[in-house]
């Protein structure tokens, strides 16, 4: 980012209205080449005005800062103010969204993040949905590869994005309808997704896949909200925005979690017994019923 210290000069007489020449730091190298001063003044009229009260660089300095600021971000407004917010339940929990604390990170003013979501709570909405959507894009992806998915690939594909861990880490624990709704979306995502694996050939066919779905997505779930214990224990770091590269995660979290997803904890003839138990009791639910 350009060095954006504000640069004095005396003011000009109230009313004055003049082409500013470019801009010079201090020490006397230029602020901004020809070209660019030329956009700045072709995209950014308000430069023209000044006032006694309000000289004509301080128009200049926000102008072309704003200038500055579309030309390396091609996100619109509206999303750049959409993953500021993420950013900002992710880093510090949903009581930390505000007007303020999302604008300061975008760039923007108070004012528009109102303009372009209505209120906070239409904000927050727009978010879990963005989130539940990456997630859903990400397990649908592996989904689709079959039995050949590579998790590891997988898992880098996911480092790039929004902050998925950390943001649901920290909305879990809001315990209102909306965390309700939200876990409710995305068990029933992972019943469709999961349903997918097992017509591509990863997963295996499954007797109750919306009961699995729920107890899969709560253990998942569960396992970010005690993201403290799972470092002290694991010594990894759920929320971490390089976990998905960090091999410790790979060794110690994923390898032992797909040995009990895997059928490697219990053996075919636990599992055999442990199936008829479970066969029993639902045959005797019904003859009461």
């Amino acid at each position: 980012n350009r060095d954006r210290r504000v640069l004095r000069r005396a003011p000009l007489a109230a009313g004055a209205s003049v082409v500013p020449a470019r801009p010079a730091r201090p020490e006397g190298r230029e602020l901004c080449s020809s070209a660019e001063w030329s956009a700045l003044l072709h995209r950014c009229p308000d430069v023209l005005r000044s006032s006694a009260e309000e000289p004509a660089l301080l128009h200049i300095e926000h102008s072309f800062s704003m200038l500055n600021m579309r030309s390396t971000d091609d996100r619109s407004t509206k999303a750049r103010i959409r993953d500021a917010a993420i950013d900002v339940v992710a880093e510090a929990g949903p009581s930390a969204l505000t007007a303020r604390s999302v604008a300061t990170r975008a760039g923007v003013s108070a004012g528009s993040v109102i303009h372009h979501y209505g209120s906070m709570e239409e904000l927050r909405d727009v978010c879990d949905h963005h989130i539940v959507g990456e997630v859903r894009r990400l397990k649908t992806e592996a989904m689709a590869r079959g039995a050949q998915v590579d998790p590891i690939a997988a898992l880098r594909d996911a480092t790039d994005g929004p902050p998925l861990m950390a943001y649901l880490a920290r909305t879990m624990v809001d315990g209102t309808p909306r965390v309700t709704a939200l876990v409710r979306e995305m068990v029933d995502d992972a019943v469709v997704y999961m349903k997918a694996g097992a017509a591509s050939g990863l997963l295996n066919e499954l007797d109750d896949p919306e009961g699995c779905a729920a107890v899969l997505t709560i253990w998942s779930l569960g396992a970010l909200v005690l993201h403290d214990h799972v470092k002290a224990l694991l010594d990894v770091d759920l929320l971490s925005p390089s976990l998905q590269a960090d091999p410790t995660y790979i060794r110690r979290y994923m390898a032992p979690a797909f040995e009990l997803l895997s059928g490697g904890m219990v053996t075919d003839e636990a599992a055999a017994g442990i199936t008829a138990a479970i066969a029993a009791t639902q045959t005797t639910t019904t003859e009461d019923s």
